[in-house]
């Protein structure tokens, strides 16, 4: 499996770290892209610098099977064409598209979203992008997936990353998957660690 992350300055590194790390390793791949071509590095909202390691244009969507998007400061990206049009591209060939806290707002922007079910950390009182939102059809959940669209809260990143890894059948069985979950959501059970 390989995932594509879109990066932009502001973006919550800690809500795609987990889709990183799914993809990454093991057979997948994960790559990263910003928002736009002339860029060294992009900083995210904890002020870690990541370097994208191709640009958008380049971008073919046929060699992915997963476009991850972060939250965090992203309204300057609402009218931005070249990142609508590569949500636009991976929504046309059916790939899986994971969108998490304010990347949501973009599948509104690109038009992608429709009435799809989804979730989001947005609510109606954001007047910037309420506009883009069928709020009928928001479900409140921590994690919302309707066909190739995975949505999820910014509190729900660990349940992201394995529902965006569910969908394209990155788990062995039920039990893996939620052994994932246990792991990083701390649901183990206590057992003593001999250190030395």
């Amino acid at each position: 499996m390989k995932a594509l992350i879109l990066l932009f300055d502001g973006y919550a590194e800690f809500e795609v770290n987990l889709v990183g790390l799914f993809f990454n390793g093991d057979g997948n791949e994960v790559v990263m892209t910003a928002d736009r071509d002339e860029v060294d590095y992009v900083t995210g909202g904890a002020n870690f610098r990541t370097v994208p390691h191709v640009k958008l244009s380049e971008v073919n969507p046929a060699e992915y099977d997963v476009l991850a998007i972060p939250g965090g400061s992203l309204t300057h990206l609402l009218d931005h064409e070249p990142v609508l049009n590569l949500i636009r591209a991976f929504h046309r060939e059916g790939k899986v598209i994971g969108a998490i806290c304010a990347g949501p707002a973009l599948l509104g922007a690109a038009g992608v979203l429709g009435d799809h079910s989804y979730t989001t950390s947005y609510s109606p009182e954001n007047h910037e992008v309420a506009h883009l939102f069928n709020w009928e059809t928001c479900t409140g959940r921590a994690v919302t997936v309707d066909g190739n669209l995975v949505t999820a809260k910014g509190n729900g990143y660990v349940e992201f990353a394995v529902a965006l890894a569910e969908r394209v059948n990155m788990f062995d069985s039920p039990e893996e998957k939620e052994g994932t979950l246990d792991y990083f959501k701390n649901r183990l059970p206590d057992e003593p660690q001999v250190l030395s």
